[in-house]
């Protein structure tokens, strides 16, 4: 995500915080909230034109949200259930932009506990399997807000398709969104 895009993407966050848009509370703690698409009718209106052309590429259905966690705040180790359509998402880091708070993963294998940690280096996106056991406490002095695109599809599905660059489709082969018509 450009840096331009990003900082539209605060803004927008921003804006809606102003107009006191109706959140959903965190049901893991009460520091974190989410603003997503279910909640606020037509917000992909307000994206930037480049995450809407990477959302309108994309070839698996998605749905989009804001994950907002205060300063300190704690998401509890939780795993996403099974119908809320979040099995996978690609979770793409806005604020801050360095040193980003990583999200921990804890399950068994053999007997034994393992923790992995994804770290977002450098602002780039991860993408995480929510089936998994999966937390994170927020350890910069300024509000984490990450934008995810998440999908219904298994993780390894969704996985296989990054991977081979086929999640989405090229720039060349674009379908025209009707999200492209705003403001016309």
């Amino acid at each position: 995500m450009s840096e331009h895009d990003r900082a539209a993407m605060i803004r927008l966050v921003e804006l809606y915080q102003s107009r006191s848009v109706p959140y959903q509370e965190g049901t893991m703690t009460s520091s974190n909230k989410m603003l997503n698409s279910n909640l606020v009718s037509n917000i992909e209106h307000d994206y930037p034109a480049g995450l809407q052309s990477l959302i309108g590429r994309c070839r698996l259905q998605t749905h989009t949200t804001f994950i907002l966690v205060d300063p300190g705040g704690v998401i509890r180790l939780h795993t996403d259930r099974p119908g809320n359509r979040r099995n996978t998402v690609l979770s793409i880091p806005l604020r801050p932009v360095h040193d980003y708070p990583p999200t921990y993963f804890e399950f068994e294998e053999h007997g034994q506990k393992i923790e992995l940690e994804a770290k977002f280096e450098n602002g780039y996106p991860c993408l995480l399997n929510t089936r998994m056991p999966h937390w994170l406490v927020n350890t910069s002095s300024m509000t984490r807000i990450n934008f995810q695109l998440a999908f219904v599809e298994p993780f390894d599905q969704v996985y296989t398709l990054a991977d081979s660059g086929e999640l989405f489709a090229p720039v060349d082969k674009l379908v025209k969104s009707p999200l492209s018509n705003r403001g016309a």
